[in-house]
């Protein structure tokens, strides 16, 4: 309903300024926005929780034998760092610095909440477990990714050779969503926009 309403706000407002008739207070526009209220309530919606170590657990063992270095890694990656879909993508392979103390510093350069890019730096630290562990999974992928510049995390063509290419921000937030405990259905290819043809998450 908010979204709604707030088109319903920006039509009223854009009317009035040019001194036209405003829609949105036609009796016949308040009725079907009073009788949406009714059916969908105005209450904002729950945030989902955040996922537990458990969670993430079930998350990376589900995924499948021929997907297992990119998925991983960026599964884990995310989780330890908890940037925003677009602002993970968006990282390039040098970003991530590993540092001697085992840290591996993320350069988020620029998120929906940073306007001016000033950049953020994110520590990632060493999971306990081997296998739910960032920065081993960041170094299983490298070695299925090799050396190139460009995009941390690249997309895969038929499971073939990395492209170079960019994943979307929905491809690594799919990722989470199909293996997450609980979902049912399965593992879909994303359209990518940019370049008109299937896109794969990184394998």
């Amino acid at each position: 309903m908010s979204t709604l309403e707030l088109a319903c706000s920006a039509i009223g407002s854009y009317h009035r300024d040019r001194d036209l008739p405003d829609p949105i207070r036609h009796e016949s526009v308040r009725q079907v926005r009073r009788g949406l209220r009714r059916t969908l309530g105005t209450a904002a919606r729950r945030p989902a929780h955040a996922l537990t170590l458990a969670e993430i657990t079930a998350i990376v063992g589900a995924i499948d034998g021929t997907a297992v270095a990119g998925a991983r890694a960026l599964v884990l990656l995310r989780y330890a760092s908890a940037p925003r879909p677009g602002a993970f993508v968006a990282l390039a392979l040098a970003d991530p610095r590993h540092q001697p103390c085992g840290l591996l510093l993320l350069h988020v350069r620029r998120s929906k909440a940073d306007r001016e890019a000033r950049g953020q730096v994110v520590a990632v630290t060493a999971g306990h477990h081997p296998a739910i562990c960032p920065l081993t999974a960041r170094y299983a992928w490298l070695d299925r990714r090799g050396c190139a510049p460009g995009p941390l995390f690249t997309a895969l063509r038929h499971q073939q050779a990395t492209t170079g290419e960019p994943i979307s921000a929905t491809a690594a937030s799919k990722r989470v969503t199909l293996n997450r405990p609980g979902f049912r259905g399965g593992s879909q290819p994303t359209e990518d926009e940019s370049h008109g043809s299937t896109e794969e998450v990184p394998r």
